[in-house]
C-alpha cells in the first residue's frame, strides 16, 4: 500500500483480500453503503465491490417532507431536488480518472413507493414503508470509496480530488485499514437462534395472484415480480452485518449490499443489475 497522504493506495493480489465488511462493522458511520460481488470470479459481470465511504450532505424523502442535511426543504419532488444538486457539484474527470468505477458521488436508495411522485395516479402503501424506518428515498454524497477489482484481484482507497480534506481523509482510511484484525474473510459470527417468525396471510398472497392475472388478461403487464413480507425476531440482539454475512454465505451475488442509515438497514442479495453507466451512456 503507497503512504499515507498520496492520492491512492493500492494492495496487490498476493495479499489477502481486504474485509471490507469488517471494516464497515467498525465504523459504520464512516463506511455506509457496502455495495459487493460474493458470487466468486464475476469480473465480466461484476468487477468491482465498493464500500463507500465519508458521507458529507444527504436528501431524504420522508411521507412528511424533504429534508437536506436533517432541514426540512419547502421543494417535495426528490430527483428533481438530486439532479439539481447533482448538477451543481459534479466533477470533472480526467480521461484516466474517468476509467475507475468511482470518483466521488452520490450513493441513491429508491424505495418502490417514490413511484409515486413519478406517475401520480398510483396509490402505494407510503405509510407501510415510513413504518419501516426507512426513508421513502435517500441520496446521500460520498467523497472517498475503497474499491476491490476482482479483476485484478487490487484493493485502491480513492478520494475525490480537490477535497479540502483529500490528504487527512486518506490518512484516516489508511490507519482504519491498517487496524483491522487478521481474520479471514469468511469468517461469520454465528446468529442468535429465532424467537418468531411470520409472514404475510396466505389469503392476502392468493388475492394478489389473481389481481395479477386480471392485469395480465387486461394487458397491463406481462410479469410481476410478487414478494412476501417476513417478520423475524431473535432471541438477542443481532448486528446487520451479522444478518448480511449469513445471506451473503447461503446465498452468494454478484450484486449484493448493505447499507445502514440511523438506525436502519438495507440487507441485498441480488443476481441482477439494473443499469449499468459507461461514459455519459
Amino acid at each position: 500500500m503507497k503512504p499515507p497522504g498520496e492520492a491512492a493506495a493500492g494492495i496487490s493480489g498476493s495479499q489477502p483480500v481486504l474485509n471490507l465488511l469488517a471494516l464497515h462493522g467498525r465504523h459504520p458511520q464512516r463506511y455506509p453503503f457496502l455495495l459487493e460481488t460474493t458470487a466468486g470470479n464475476n469480473s465480466v459481470t461484476a468487477r468491482y465491490s465498493l464500500l463507500l465511504a465519508y458521507p458529507e450532505s444527504s436528501l431524504e424523502l420522508r411521507s412528511s417532507g424533504l429534508y437536506e442535511d436533517g432541514q426540512s426543504l419547502p421543494e417535495t419532488d426528490f430527483l428533481a431536488a438530486l439532479n439539481k444538486r447533482y448538477l451543481s457539484q459534479a466533477i470533472s474527470a480526467s480521461p484516466e480518472q474517468s476509467k475507475q468505477p468511482f470518483n466521488g458521488g452520490w450513493f441513491v436508495y429508491l424505495s418502490y413507493e417514490l413511484a409515486n411522485q413519478i406517475e401520480p395516479t398510483l396509490d402505494l402503501p407510503v405509510e407501510q414503508t415510513q413504518q419501516s424506518g426507512l426513508p421513502i428515498a435517500l441520496a446521500v454524497r460520498c467523497v472517498a470509496a475503497i474499491i476491490f477489482d476482482h479483476e485484478t484481484g487490487k484493493t485502491q482507497v480513492i478520494v475525490e480530488q480537490g477535497h479540502a480534506r483529500h490528504d487527512q481523509i486518506n490518512d484516516e482510511i489508511y490507519a482504519d485499514i491498517t487496524a483491522l484484525p487478521a481474520e479471514s474473510e469468511d469468517s461469520q459470527s454465528p446468529l442468535p437462534k429465532l424467537k418468531a417468525c411470520s409472514e404475510d396471510a396466505d389469503e392476502v398472497y392468493l388475492r394478489s395472484i389473481d389481481r395479477i392475472q386480471e392485469y395480465i388478461r387486461a394487458g397491463d403487464v406481462f410479469q410481476v415480480n410478487l414478494s412476501r413480507q417476513w417478520n423475524v425476531e431473535f432471541t438477542e440482539a443481532v448486528a446487520a452485518t451479522d444478518i448480511y454475512g449469513a445471506l451473503r454465505a447461503a446465498n452468494p451475488a454478484p450484486f449484493a449490499g448493505l447499507f445502514s442509515w440511523q438506525d436502519h438497514a438495507v440487507i441485498s442479495s441480488s443476481p441482477e443489475r439494473l443499469i449499468s453507466v459507461k461514459g455519459n451512456h
